[in-house]
């Protein structure tokens, strides 16, 4: 009888033990790492971690800042500082220029912090404006290493176009990956910064270009494709816009699609554009070299079931005038789908036919299972300058309801949303002095989010205009070019502008709430988790507002830029944080390097603890729990024994 009593006691506490340890006690917690700029490979932005919540927002508290160094380039022979990897470096004081290192003139003041942080196994990691890459611990904030591209030698490259900048990293396959602004792709340790793999010089040599190019998001991997993309810079760059994938073992080229055609023009640009929205135009783009656009400045969303890629295109060259290149010039602000193994694209939406206003989609394209009147659809969303947001039939493109208008009424939005309506020869010219609202920074400029059946986007208020400079240089030649500008020398009214954050029924595109923000609000990222929308702005505000009302229910003020997305994940002890990167050029160009700020939860004794977690925890595992294994564990020794001396007196 006492083998029996003690079997069964052996077993009652077996389960006891196994029902008490929690699911991170043998797997890691749901949304402990933040592995990708927009959370996951469909660029959500959706956390699913349930440790910070709407309930305890208010009771974050401040557990560490790290101050982003001053960086002023890699200098030949300089002794590589303690942690450096890669490439020698020195810091030096925040806010200086020495064009002399660098070989030539820094071209824009520093803008800080543009990268969603990452956090992977207790480790943080951003980039800063310089390329620079830093992985900190999220504890404790320990500098472990960093990373840094011999940007000294960027100046030699006649394709850069001499714009530093980082606008997302992105981890895949073990390793931590980021484009340095000459276009080279690397995949780096994450536990040592070691470089694994390094693709040099993507922009390098591209057919039918005459632009100079720009890299700053990092590529994503599908099976054994390594796919990246450049950035053009807007303006006077001309760059042919183009999206290539590599085999990251061989570090082959495998495709490559363009978004516009080489300059010179294509007779046969058309041919594919009965895959979209917009009719055939004999002679789209015309000819010469007025060619130019396009750029892939976007999150690249994967659906890794149909193995299709979903980007947007930015506008065509914006500063030349527009009528120089008739049509609809495809495939520029347009929302595109390929293959993802071969490159071909399967369909496109434009979204703006014949641009002439920069009111393309930038940042960020969502791939999301929606539900709508009662049936799932797999929809592509992207929100764009022109205060569109458009829903999308992932596999045939076409809008699943009305594009969703947000923000205030459009003055001289010409061909916004117009589709074969568009005027195909329109002109920048009768604009000049005349107010357009979105401006060129105006409209949808920061990457929206979705969860739980809502689309979240911001809209900012501010509007420019054109004024004409003639003769400026353009690949090689004088011409006349049409400057966006802004500012009450303009034209007669002015508006230091604003932002709305808008919360969409995905149901029905019905807009359900919509929360003013007083300052303007561009790049930094919407983030969701917890019942809470976090939104940053261009003076250095983050705000959090509940996800099902619209009600705020915290704001920071950093004083700073507000230019990167907020994140949230694990510090090596299990402990939920958020981490929120500031600072830059900032809404008054205050010349900052930035900084990374991580807020976590009281601990036990820490006074106030309502809402939070209530136990300390190690390891992701609450000190109750352990205790409770500790107990059962002693107990089945005790009841193995009490068996093993029964059997031997038998």
């Amino acid at each position: 009888m006492r083998t029996v009593w003690a079997t069964s006691i052996i077993a009652i506490l077996l389960l006891s033990v196994l029902s008490s340890i929690p699911a991170t006690f043998s797997q890691q917690q749901e949304g402990n790492n933040w592995i990708h700029p927009a959370y996951d490979v469909r660029n959500s932005g959706f956390s699913p971690q349930t440790k910070i919540t709407k309930n305890n927002v208010r009771d974050l508290e401040l557990k560490w800042i790290f101050q982003v160094p001053g960086f002023f380039g890699a200098v030949p022979g300089a002794a590589a500082g303690e942690g450096e990897v890669h490439v020698p470096g020195e810091e030096g004081e925040a806010g200086h220029e020495h064009e002399g290192e660098f070989g030539f003139e820094i071209p824009h003041v520093p803008t800080g912090i543009q990268t969603v942080p990452l956090v992977i196994n207790g480790i943080v990691y951003i980039a800063n404006d310089f390329n620079r890459l830093y992985a900190i611990r999220a504890g404790t904030n320990e500098l472990l290493w960093r990373f840094a591209p011999p940007i000294g030698e960027f100046g030699e490259k006649s394709w850069w176009n001499r714009v530093f900048a980082q606008h997302g990293l992105d981890y895949h396959d073990a390793k931590i990956w980021m484009q340095a602004s000459d276009c080279t792709v690397y995949g780096l340790d994450p536990q040592t910064g070691e470089v694994l793999v390094e693709i040099p010089d993507t922009c390098k040599d591209i057919p039918g270009n005459t632009g100079i190019y720009f890299g700053s998001f990092a590529p994503i991997i599908y099976k054994n494709l390594l796919i990246t993309r450049p950035s053009g810079g807007a303006g006077l760059t001309g760059e042919r816009g183009f999206i290539a994938a590599y085999d990251v073992n061989t570090k082959e080229l495998v495709w490559r699609w363009f978004s516009v055609p080489p300059t010179g023009g294509d007779p046969e640009w058309n041919k594919d554009a009965g895959k979209g929205n917009i009719n055939p135009f004999p002679g789209d783009w015309g000819q010469g070299d007025n060619i130019g656009g396009g750029s892939v400045w976007t999150l690249i969303a994967l659906d890794e079931q149909t193995g299709t890629i979903y980007i947007t295109t930015t506008a065509p060259t914006p500063d030349i005038d527009g009528s120089l290149r008739p049509g609809p010039n495809l495939y520029t602000a347009s929302v595109v789908a390929l293959d993802a193994s071969t490159g071909v694209m399967k369909w496109y939406y434009q979204m703006i036919p014949h641009d002439i206003l920069f009111h393309e989609s930038r940042w960020s394209v969502i791939l999301a299972d929606i539900n709508v009147q009662g049936s799932q659809r797999k929809a592509v969303i992207a929100g764009a300058k022109s205060n569109y947001v458009y829903v999308l039939d992932a596999e045939t493109g076409k809008p699943i309801y009305e594009p969703i208008r947000v923000g205030p009424p459009s003055v001289n939005a010409i061909n916004d949303n117009a589709g074969n309506n568009a005027d195909f020869h329109a002109s920048q010219r009768p604009l000049i002095k005349q107010q357009v609202c979105p401006g060129f920074q105006g409209g949808v400029d920061a990457a929206p989010a979705f969860a739980h059946n809502t689309i979240y986007v911001v809209t900012q208020t501010f509007c420019t205009s054109f004024i004409e400079e003639k003769g400026a240089p353009y690949k090689g030649r004088p011409v006349d070019i049409l400057h966006h500008v802004a500012g009450p020398g303009y034209f007669g009214s002015y508006h230091s502008g604003n932002a709305s954050l808008y919360a969409i029924d995905a149901n029905n595109g019905r807009i359900k709430w919509v929360f003013e923000i007083p300052s303007r609000q561009q790049y930094g990222a919407i983030t969701t988790t917890g019942g809470i929308v976090f939104v940053p702005d261009r003076l250095g505000n983050v705000w959090a507002i509940e996800e099902e009302t619209g009600k705020l229910l915290r704001k920071w003020d950093f004083g700073g830029l507000g230019g990167a997305g907020v994140s949230v994940g694990a510090a090596e002890n299990g402990e939920m944080m958020l981490f929120i990167a500031t600072g830059g050029a900032g809404e008054f160009g205050q010349r900052t390097t930035g900084i990374l700020a991580a807020f976590g939860l009281p601990r036990v004794g820490a006074g106030n603890q309502a809402g939070s977690v209530g136990v300390q925890t190690i390891a992701g595992v609450d000190t109750l729990s352990l205790l409770s294994f500790g107990v059962a564990v002693v107990a089945i020794i005790y009841a193995v024994s009490i068996s093993l001396k029964y059997r031997k007196k038998n």
